[in-house]
């Protein structure tokens, strides 16, 4: 077949758009095509590559981007197309009416993310939002081919006949452990969190958990700032003398620290952010393929899925989290029962045995 999968949103070199599921179509011999932001011309791994300019914003996404975005689309005349982003309903649609198979990847539930975006005024306002939102995306993915989600609960929103949940998983091969750069391999061993570092992700609670510790362990942090305002706010926080802050790197040189570097690996998410409480957070897959423990909010759905692999808390209380941290790391029996585990867990649960699923699923599509 020939494939294309289209974002507005996310980088070009996504890991579970480009270096997951693109990557793992290309090399299934399926002719894949990827249309993204500052995408880079000509082919990477296998994939043919389609750059969008940068946006200018909110609007100028949701309006004109997608519009370049359909138009490029068309243009490649593929057989089968997935979208990664709300905003692209409208070119799903119009793909659809050109007799195309299209699949939408709904990464999270908008509708609970519009509802807790404090840009758009008003509680009642964010409510009459994702309302009218929710009754569009269920009115367009019901006239689509299939659905893929990130968790059961996410693609159980929809009643699309042909469902699929693929979770981001671990590439098991990432894990193997390649040379650090020289100021990675020089670094002290300590608490690693890698991701976005954002404010309801409470880095803020991470840095004020390294001032409880009062020194007696580092936190090693991988990721880009929300904003430049909270990162001026973290690092004036106590506990930031305790951190070290190494940017946006390659995620397989970040796995490597972790197997390498780490101690523990943190998630402390705002428990009450509707999509935390309903989407397993990919970064406590990786933590268990780097061989780390893991300590997490203690949100219902992530207790149960959890439960053998890390020890819960209270996010927004850095005692409490200071006191899990000393708890497993002073405990090397409990310490290498997490680890034990969760390395069996991820014998099963990794792309490598998902990626199985996505090639079927567009099999059954196109048959």
């Amino acid at each position: 077949m020939k494939v294309c999968h289209i974002t507005t949103v996310h980088r070009w070199n996504d890991i579970r758009i480009f270096q997951k599921q693109c990557v793992s179509l290309a090399k299934a011999g399926h002719e894949t095509h990827l249309i993204a932001p500052l995408a880079p011309e000509g082919q990477e791994q296998g994939v043919h590559m389609h750059g969008l300019r940068a946006s200018k914003g909110r609007l100028d996404r949701g309006l004109r981007l997608t519009r370049e975005a359909f138009e490029l689309a068309k243009a490649l005349d593929a057989d089968l197309y997935q979208i990664h982003d709300p905003e692209l309903l409208p070119t799903a649609s119009n793909l659809k009416k050109l007799g195309k198979i299209v699949i939408y990847d709904a990464h999270e539930n908008v509708p609970a993310s519009i509802r807790d975006k404090d840009w758009i005024p008003f509680a009642w306002f964010r409510r009459w939002v994702a309302y009218f939102f929710e009754s569009y995306e269920q009115k367009v993915a019901s006239r689509l081919d299939g659905v893929i989600s990130v968790a059961e609960p996410l693609v159980e929103r929809f009643s699309h006949s042909r469902r699929l949940v693929l979770r981001n998983l671990p590439m098991l091969d990432r894990f193997e452990g390649n040379p650090l750069p020289a100021e990675l391999t020089s670094a002290e061993s300590g608490i690693v969190y890698a991701g976005g570092l954002s404010r309801i992700r409470n880095i803020h609670v991470m840095i004020q958990t390294m001032n409880e510790l009062d020194g007696t362990e580092l936190l090693h942090l991988f990721g880009p700032w929300e904003s430049e305002a909270y990162r001026e706010e973290c690092m004036a926080l106590p506990g930031w003398k305790y951190c070290r802050y190494w940017g946006f790197l390659d995620n397989e040189v970040v796995y490597s620290f972790m197997k390498s570097k780490g101690k523990l690996g943190l998630i402390l998410f705002d428990p009450n952010i509707e999509n935390h409480k309903i989407a397993l957070p990919n970064k406590a897959f990786e933590y268990m393929a780097a061989g780390l423990p893991i300590i997490m909010s203690d949100i219902p759905y992530w207790r149960e899925n959890f439960v053998e692999n890390a020890r819960f808390v209270d996010p927004n209380t850095p005692k409490e989290v200071s006191d899990a941290i000393v708890s497993v790391l002073n405990d090397e029996s409990l310490r290498q029962t997490l680890i034990g585990q969760g390395k069996e867990k991820v014998k099963t649960l990794n792309w490598n045995a998902d990626s199985q699923k996505l090639l079927e699923f567009y099999g059954s599509l196109t048959s």
